[in-house]
């Protein structure tokens, strides 16, 4: 499923990912096991008009400084602590036919609504001469936790939504 138009090149390209929706109930451990598989049942869902894709992912760590010696305040040990909430923020132009909840069939715009958790899609895929296999990351559990809409005319016309997603689980598969 390589797309041929991209130029080759080691750098990862923007261009070369795609972002679809599945629900949660279509990822059965056999689903997973075959991520091949997978992609083919969700070829019609593209999300669309997406401008941005941020992902974070942190944990930080705790840590113990050396007290009452030659060299107080040394740092001797760093320990992990819990992850934090793993997030996604997608940008995407509001578009006359849908914005980004109505893709989610979420009911009047309103995260309120949203009674399901959801799974996000990304596929990266390379360029064919890059011998590099299509990388998928599966997003689990995904719900919203905020939803604006925003635009300023002095610098753009488009209408930009900006939403928030929190997700649970996080599969990265080579295909």
């Amino acid at each position: 499923m390589a797309t041929p138009q991209l130029p080759v090149t080691v750098a990862r390209l923007s261009t070369s990912v795609t972002i679809r929706l599945i629900p949660m109930d279509m990822l059965s451990a056999a689903a997973l096991a075959n991520p091949a598989s997978l992609l083919q049942s969700i070829q019609g869902t593209h999300i669309g008009a997406v401008e941005s894709f941020a992902e974070t992912n942190n944990r930080p760590a705790a840590i113990r400084f050396e007290m009452n010696s030659d060299a107080p305040g040394v740092v001797q040990e760093e320990t992990p602590n819990q992850v934090e909430a793993r997030t996604i923020t997608l940008e995407r132009v509001v578009l006359y036919a849908s914005d980004v909840l109505d893709i989610f069939s979420i009911q009047n715009g309103d995260v309120v609504y949203q009674n399901t958790a959801f799974a996000l899609i990304k596929t990266e895929v390379a360029p064919l001469a890059a011998n590099v296999p299509t990388r998928i990351t599966i997003y689990q559990g995904c719900w919203f936790t905020s939803n604006p809409k925003l635009y300023a005319v002095k610098s753009d016309l488009k209408i930009i939504q900006s939403v928030n997603i929190t997700y649970a689980e996080r599969t990265v598969v080579s295909v």
